[in-house]
């Protein structure tokens, strides 16, 4: 039998196109840390483009006590003015002229899914972020220099913090700080009532805030009991049957930290000292009062900064 190829049929053949190419979208991942809620640093990575976006990011104010969340949520608008169009740009030769964009912070990425759309991305669900993804993995590794970086421009140096913890006589809650003399600092309401206990909250949080810094990081606290009990959580021996004491242990001998750590009696100068007492005292009122925030930072900000300029002039 054969076939009979008509004029129509061959017209088809001819003039057939093949389907068009689809051009996937770039993959691209956005990383932050802080420190102190006053300095963000972030990093953007893309498989589209072999050169990284980073930066940092000073605030004057921050809103809410979750240092990492408030920070983030307060420098998002810098940051993306910055990121948005290098994302769009990378996101025009694919097919649907969008850029996936991995956030690996959930509140962060919370807050970008949540918000109003950004044109040309999309962002991606928290089942679609990886940190073995090596867009994710790169922008990661970037951010975590630049936090170090932050933290000491020396990153095996040394670097002195000063804690302390004010608490009102029967009542839960205390005011806790660190402090340091370049003015960065940290506060929060510590759910206890046992002085002690809120000191090694207090050292935890200073911990926390520097555990990526590769060289050695000196704390001074005013209470030998809460110094040793700090020591034996850093060494993984806690040594208290005290319930709040054994809980502040526990959560500071489960921080992961790249370097050393010590904590110390009274070694900080009195500026630093005073400086942690007096923050952690306008803390605690501040949370009587219901004073949070914003208002609260711009309140510790400048207690701080008038106890380390009244040391300078003493000096």
């Amino acid at each position: 039998m054969t076939a009979t190829i008509t004029p129509l049929a061959m017209s088809r053949r001819t003039h057939a196109q093949p389907p068009p190419t689809i051009i996937a979208p770039p993959r691209a991942a956005l990383s932050l840390r802080t420190l102190s809620k006053r300095i963000v640093v972030w990093a953007a990575v893309c498989d589209a483009d072999p050169e990284p976006m980073h930066g940092h990011v000073e605030l004057a104010e921050t809103g809410g006590s979750d240092a990492p969340a408030s920070a983030f949520v307060a420098a998002l608008p810098a940051i993306m003015d910055q990121v948005r169009p290098w994302l769009a740009r990378l996101a025009a030769p694919s097919t649907h002229k969008v850029t996936e964009l991995a956030v690996p912070n959930p509140s962060l990425r919370a807050r970008l899914r949540e918000g109003e759309p950004i044109e040309g991305v999309m962002i991606l669900p928290a089942s679609e972020v990886s940190g073995t993804d090596p867009v994710v993995a790169a922008a990661s590794d970037i951010a975590e220099r630049l936090h170090r970086e932050v933290i000491s421009p020396d990153e095996t140096g040394t670097v002195q913090l000063a804690v302390a913890a004010s608490l009102r006589a029967h009542h839960r809650g205390a005011g806790i700080a660190w402090t340091r003399a370049d003015g960065l600092y940290e506060t929060q309401i510590a759910d206890t009532s046992d002085q002690t206990a809120a000191l090694v909250r207090a050292i935890a949080m200073a911990v926390r805030a520097h555990r990526r810094h590769l060289g050695t990081v000196v704390i001074s606290c005013e209470s030998r009991a809460a110094v040793e009990l700090a020591r034996a959580a850093l060494e993984r021996k806690p040594t208290t049957g005290h319930p709040a004491r054994a809980s502040a242990q526990r959560a500071l001998s489960y921080l992961e930290i790249a370097g050393d750590v010590r904590v110390v009696s009274r070694t900080a100068p009195d500026a630093l000292r005073s400086g942690a007492t007096r923050l952690a005292q306008l803390t605690r009122r501040d949370a009587e009062f219901d004073i949070t925030g914003p208002e609260h930072e711009k309140r510790a900000a400048a207690a701080l900064a008038d106890e380390l300029a009244g040391a300078e002039v003493s000096a």
